[in-house]
Order: structure tokens, then sequence, then C-alpha cells
């Protein structure tokens, strides 16, 4: 299995699917454009209350008018459960949970108990440079892993009006200086 590619030119309806079943449901637009479907089959089966819990949620947010919180879940790649960040990064759902644990992978909790990983915190089957000291500022403060997560694909001033997730990718030192910077400097900005 491959990583997502990192670099979108245009702007894609992404969709993240575990299971035949779910890509049957991938909506398909009458507009011309672009559609990602990343395809995560599970080894293991999930728990299908969990796996309808969370697809309910999704629905639900869209008929509440989100939207466009699920344009930013599905961004970048989407998000992968435990055991497929450990395909991808080649180490065991066990040591996924670990990272997450200890800060140096970003995860959080679906509708379920289940939790989510952002594919584009992975490149190359490591996680991108200095995300570790990233997540390690914004974990200062009493930011959840969702605020955390947007974050990263948020535009700062501080950074050119680039996000954190942009120079990380370039894994430049002085580059992960600054979005270290930035993120204390949105911890100041949440306690406000």
């Amino acid at each position: 299995m491959t990583a997502p590619s990192r670099h979108v030119s245009e702007a894609a309806q992404t969709y993240v699917v575990h299971s035949r079943a779910a890509l049957a449901l991938v909506p398909i637009p009458d507009e011309p454009g672009t559609i990602v479907v990343n395809f995560f089959p599970d080894r293991a089966p999930v728990a299908p209350d969990t796996e309808a819990a969370f697809r309910a949620a999704l629905d639900d947010a869209v008929r509440r008018g989100q939207p466009k919180w699920l344009e930013v879940l599905n961004s970048e790649g989407g998000v992968v459960t435990a055991s497929q960040m450990g395909e991808l990064l080649g180490i065991s759902r066990q040591a996924v949970d670990k990272r997450r644990r200890s800060g140096r992978l970003l995860g959080f909790q679906d509708t379920g108990r289940d939790y989510l990983y952002p594919v584009w915190q992975v490149r190359d089957r490591k996680p991108l440079p200095g995300l570790d000291r990233a997540l390690a500022a914004l974990r200062e403060g009493d930011h959840d892993p969702l605020s955390q997560f947007i974050f990263f694909l948020s535009t700062f001033p501080r950074l050119s009006d680039e996000r954190p997730l942009d120079y990380l990718r370039r894994g430049a030192a002085p580059e992960i200086d600054e979005v270290e910077h930035a993120a204390i400097g949105y911890l100041e900005q949440g306690a406000a």
C-alpha cells in the first residue's frame, strides 16, 4: 500500500473508505472535477456499530450544514484507523497508539472509541520532520487533538500565510522552528 499523494494540484473531493460497500456510497458529482478515493480495507473487520456510528455522525454533520468540516477532515489524504496508520508507518497498531499517547503522532477519537489519524502526518513511512516538536508545543496548552488537527491545516501570518503542514513538509530546520513558534502563539491565542 502506498500513501496518498502529498501534493494536490487542484481542489479535489477526497474520501476515505474502508470497505467495498462504503466505496459504493461515494457520491459522484454531476459537475466535472477531481475525486480522490483512498481505499484502506481493514484486515480485521471493524465493529459494525463503530463504522455505522461514525458514518451516521458524518451524515448528520452534512445535514446540519457542516460540509466545511467534512472537507477539512477528508483533506490531504483524509484520516485512517490505527491499523491503517501502522501500515503506512510499517509498525503495529499498538505502536501507533503508543506514539499517539506520547505525543509523537496526532490522533483523535471518532464518534466511537476508535482513533483516527491524519494521513498527511506521514511521509516515506515516517512522521513528518518536526511533527513531534509541534505536537509537544501544542500539548503544553489545553488544545484538544481536534484543535491540534486544525492548527496544522490553518494559515498563519507568522508563516507567510502558509500552513504549518506546508512548512513541515519542506522539513528544513528553520521552518520547523517557525512551526514550533507558531504552535506556541496558537496556544497564547487559545488562552485569551
